[in-house]
């Protein structure tokens, strides 16, 4: 090497050492991850699988492209040509069809030929009649015969099989038909020319007919040729559009399905080995921490897409896309991979135990969830708007649905709506951006109190009410663009049902956080205690049974407020489904609390054990009694599990009162029981302090 090379390579090495000196000093959990991540073999096999990808796309669009024209191609037709249908005699006298019925004229430069709803009556003097109603005998009588085995060749077929002569080509092209039509009462005899024209069908050819719908829409007429006569006609920008909507498609699938399931497995490794607890002793914070594995973790993931941009770019820029709307989509993946590769991590916290099998779960369900989504994203509208158009804002592939302009409602630019209000691709990507990064926040809020103490509640609980109001506010926003109230307001209910059963897991401290918060506010003189419902409300120790009815009561003057400003029928029996779903909420929160202060190994596996076979028992009860005992004591039974149900069926005013009281008096036993528990606790445990040896000596 000579010495200006050597002196290259060493200012190259000094560069790149000092980089990597002022990155560790930045952010040392990132250098961490990026030295025992990129290593020659990871890249190699990034960058192997990257482009074998492109490459089998590639190849797959190549070969779905039309093949060049054969005289196989061709059909042998009238001038004009038409389509016709058997006419059966209406009054039964026959089983044979007498004459054809003509439906539809192609090309039809002369209309006294032939026209719709013309029936014939005889093909060169054969009356149809005489046919016996065989299609290919027809066919071919009036067409004219191209193929030889015409007889062994379904009726549709795209191709014909055998090999078509150019004496068989000429011979139709010079011969004639002549037909016996009847039309308003008069016969007439009608000579039609033949001809051989190609019959050739392909989605990415042009058509010879043009189309009436948008460019994703299937077209019916045959491929039109190119002036050499060997070609068929492509149609570039459909296939540029396919190509670059699978390229988007399998980028944002890869991306988060690979990175949430490494980030997973990186965080469950650390765990099991124990290097987790010196992570969090580290003085940074839990933001550079964390981040720090966010962009170092999955860094061949990163290399692998990254090396797809030039293509994925390309193929955008060759469908005539806006070069805005391109980076819009690279926008949204990028905010759906922070939310969600934050919400891997929080997930690898919490999901211990599992032998490392998580990682694969949530990246299947991720994998599953965004192909099946997107793909439908990219490909249909989006059906009638409900509530499950909340999904779309966590799908990148929601960008391509107005990016390549899909389905046709999108001729109004209002594919989507908020709160009734029918939404642009402009402020479609604010209300994205919005959600995208407002839910990131809220897995942040956890991920950090978890991070820094792992028995710690996952919401801090003045938050909470806070985090119903946002929860609701997109729920009710795009329950509000249906016009099925009754149904969305079950499907709100539903969904509320699962939220809140999961606001009770974030907010429920450890046993022996509520056991201390007990004993300390029995220690305490009458005079010192704080005010005790704000102590209910505000402190992350005490039991969440009132925190989580002050959630409960929040959503329900939402949701109330909601009904009274929607067109609803009968907004007194939906709302009262809806405080039986949320008393029903309550119910399961108390029986929450029982497990959780009683003395038990893993009481969170208990509590999901025991709250699964309360809602699944009744519901299991109603589908096996349905048609002998709905309206009975298994209807009654399936109110206190699922009254969103009820609501649907339209159950009588007694039986939803009855529900709501048998629930009601669940409630307050439950809460009865906790409170003398929590009394029992505070007693017991202060009176160890004091008297047993729990007691301090002297002098301490």
């Amino acid at each position: 090497m000579s010495p200006a090379r050597t002196r290259c390579f060493l200012s190259a090495n000094a560069m790149f050492a000092t980089l990597m000196d002022r990155l560790g000093d930045r952010n040392p959990q990132l250098l961490r991850e990026l030295k025992g991540r990129l290593r020659w073999r990871n890249i190699l096999i990034a960058v192997g699988l990257s482009l074998l990808a492109q490459l089998l796309m590639l190849l797959t669009f190549m070969s779905q492209l039309p093949a060049p024209f054969h005289n196989s191609h061709l059909k042998a037709t009238t001038t004009p040509a038409f389509n016709f249908q058997f006419d059966y005699p209406t009054d039964g006298s026959s089983e044979m069809p007498k004459s054809l019925l003509v439906d539809q004229v192609y090309d039809n430069q002369n209309p006294v030929l032939i026209r719709s709803g013309d029936r014939i009556m005889a093909i060169d003097g054969k009356s149809v009649a005489d046919f016996g109603g065989d299609w290919n005998a027809v066919d071919t009588a009036l067409n004219g015969k191209l193929n030889p085995d015409w007889d062994t060749v379904y009726p549709g077929d795209e191709l014909v099989n055998s090999e078509v002569t150019a004496q068989a080509i000429e011979d139709v092209e010079n011969s004639t038909v002549e037909l016996e039509v009847k039309r308003n009462g008069q016969t007439l005899n009608i000579e039609l020319d033949r001809q051989a024209i190609p019959n050739y069908y392909n989605i990415y050819c042009v058509p010879s007919q043009p189309l009436e719908f948008n460019v994703y829409a299937r077209h019916d007429g045959k491929c039109m040729l190119e002036p050499d006569g060997q070609h068929y006609q492509v149609a570039w920008s459909r296939w540029y559009r396919d190509f670059f909507r699978v390229v988007s498609i399998v980028m944002a699938v890869a991306l988060l399905s690979a990175g949430s399931f490494l980030l997973i497995q990186n965080i469950d490794r650390e765990q099991r080995r124990g290097t987790l607890t010196f992570v969090r002793l580290s003085p940074r914070s839990a933001l550079t921490v964390l981040g720090g594995q966010i962009l170092g973790v999955p860094m061949v993931v990163y290399i692998a897409i990254a090396l797809c941009l030039p293509l994925h770019l390309g193929m955008g820029l060759l469908a005539g896309l806006n070069p805005l709307a391109l980076a819009t989509f690279y926008g949204f993946l990028l905010i759906n991979s922070v939310f969600f590769f934050s919400l891997s991590l929080l997930y690898g916290l919490l999901s211990q135990g599992l032998g490392g099998f998580q990682a694969w779960l949530f990246s299947g369900a991720m994998l599953g969830g965004q192909l099946i989504f997107g793909t439908s994203l990219s490909l249909e509208d989006w059906g009638n708007r409900d509530v499950h158009h909340w999904l779309a804002l966590f799908s990148p592939m929601a960008a391509l649905h107005y990016i390549l302009q899909i389905g046709p409602e999108l001729s109004s630019d209002d594919a989507l709506s908020f709160a009734g209000i029918g939404l642009s691709f402009f402020w479609f990507s604010v209300l994205f951006a919005v959600n995208g990064l407002m839910w990131s926040l809220w897995v942040w809020h956890g991920l950090r109190r978890k991070f820094i103490n792992p028995t710690t509640p996952l919401v801090h609980r003045p938050l909470s009410y806070l985090l119903t109001v946002c929860f609701e506010v997109f729920l009710l926003g795009f329950g509000a663009n249906s016009l099925d109230t009754d149904v969305v307001l079950a499907a709100v209910a539903f969904l509320n049902l699962l939220y809140f059963g999961l606001l009770i897991a974030a907010l429920q401290p450890t046993p022996q956080a509520m056991a201390d918060w007990a004993r300390f506010r029995h220690a305490q003189l009458k005079r010192q205690r704080s005010n005790r419902l704000q102590d209910w409300l505000l402190s992350n120790q005490s039991s969440p049974i009132v925190a989580l009815a002050a959630n409960l009561m929040l959503a329900l003057v939402m949701v109330t407020t909601w009904v009274l400003l929607t067109e609803v029928p009968t907004p007194l029996d939906e709302l009262l489904s809806y405080v039986a779903c949320m008393s029903l909420i309550l119910v399961y929160g108390a029986v929450t609390q029982i497990i959780f202060m009683g003395r038990m190994r893993r009481p969170s596996l208990w509590a999901t054990v025991t709250l699964v076979l309360l809602v699944s028992i009744p519901l299991f009860s109603l589908a096996v009694l349905y048609s002998t005992a709905y309206i009975g004591t298994t209807t009654r039974v399936a109110l206190l599990a699922a009254p969103w149900l009820i609501s649907i069926e339209g159950a009588s005013m007694g039986l939803r009162l009855f529900g709501l009281l048998g629930q009601w008096t669940a409630i307050l036993a439950c809460t009865g029981i906790v409170a003398r528990r929590l009394k029992q606790i505070g007693a017991s445990e202060s009176k160890a302090m004091l008297t047993g040896s729990g007691r301090l000596p002297r002098g301490a």
